[in-house]
C-alpha cells in the first residue's frame, strides 16, 4: 500500500520485450498473460526472482519427491534415495542465494 501511495506499481510475470529511454525516463514494452503492454516511467526496476532448477536432473527415476522444485533432505543433506545428497538452492529450507 505504501507503494501505490507513492505512485509506484508492480507487474509481476511480465516479459519484458523492449526498453527505450525517452525525455521524461523509460518506456517499457512488456507482454503478461499473453497481453502486451506499454507504460512510461521514470524508472524501473526489473526482478527475476529465486527458484530452485530440478526439472529434468532425472529425479523421477529415484524416491526423491521435490516439493515445489525444492528436495527435502536431512540434517546431513541425505535425500529420501540412498547415497543421494542435495546443497544449496535446491534444499527445501534453506536461504536462496543464486538468482536465476
Amino acid at each position: 500500500r505504501v507503494f501505490r501511495k507513492r505512485g509506484i506499481n508492480f507487474h509481476t510475470s511480465a516479459k519484458v520485450e523492449k526498453i527505450d529511454e525517452t525525455k521524461s525516463g523509460i518506456a517499457v514494452a512488456f507482454t503478461v498473460d499473453g497481453k502486451q503492454q506499454k507504460i512510461e516511467a521514470e524508472k524501473i526496476l526489473i526482478a527475476v526472482g529465486r527458484k530452485p532448477r530440478t526439472e529434468n536432473i532425472g529425479l523421477e527415476k529415484t524416491k526423491i519427491k521435490p516439493d515445489r522444485g525444492f528436495i527435502q533432505t536431512d540434517s546431513w543433506m541425505q535425500t529420501a534415495e540412498p547415497g543421494i545428497y542435495a546443497i544449496g538452492d535446491i534444499v527445501l529450507g534453506t536461504p536462496q542465494l543464486a538468482h536465476v
